[in-house]
């Protein structure tokens, strides 16, 4: 049974996110992956996040006016 790591996938969709400049290429170190990798991860990560989450009120919408 193959088991997906989506701690790994999150971290490297961090690192690319909001990471600074060379984070990428240090969490693929951490990881154990190809930097090119990193960046389908957190397309999936991304994806996954807004497929659960999207459609609901903005933080503008939230806040008190």
């Amino acid at each position: 049974m193959r088991t997906i790591p989506f701690s790994r996938w999150i971290a490297n969709a961090a690192a690319r996110l909001t990471g600074p400049m060379g984070a990428v290429t240090q969490q693929a170190q951490v990881a154990g992956c190809s930097r090119q990798s990193v960046y389908p991860h957190s397309q999936k990560v991304s994806a996954a996040v807004e497929a659960e989450h999207g459609g609901g009120p903005t933080r503008a919408d939230t806040r008190p006016r």
